[in-house]
């Protein structure tokens, strides 16, 4: 925030030295923070987890579709994943870009962008493949 003037950041991503302990870390942060109680703080496997979960979530409540429409949804929602896992070591390059003065509508887009180009790819090398 403080190189950026960027107010509206409410998540962060800390990568520990080898050999850190993350349970002292993790308390450590606690402390910091006056409201710790609104601090929530995953490790990258709890992350991928959770998305998981949120993911077969969703298509527990879709009724069985057509096997294009799975195929469309499917790799649309791995495309987002994927695109949302990429973020996190691309913070850097968000932060640069809204220093630079990007909107963050418009990394929401580019980032929305890449999903639907990896889906559309993905989705026509799926229906090229041979059926099993």
């Amino acid at each position: 925030m403080a190189a950026s003037g960027d107010t509206s950041a409410n998540e962060g991503s800390i990568w520990l030295k080898s050999g850190a302990n993350a349970a002292v870390t993790e308390a450590a942060l606690h402390a910091r923070f006056s409201r710790a109680d609104s601090l929530e703080i995953l490790t990258s496997t709890a992350l991928r987890e959770r998305s998981l979960q949120i993911f077969d979530r969703a298509f527990a409540i879709t009724p069985t579709p057509s096997r294009p429409s799975q195929s469309i949804i499917g790799l649309t929602g791995v495309s987002f994943a994927a695109s949302s896992n990429r973020s996190s070591p691309r913070r850097a390059e968000f932060g640069m870009l809204r220093h630079l003065g990007m909107l963050r509508r418009q990394i929401v887009g580019m980032l929305a962008s890449e999903g639907i180009l990896t889906s559309a790819f993905a989705w026509r090398t799926d229906s090229l493949s041979v059926p099993h």
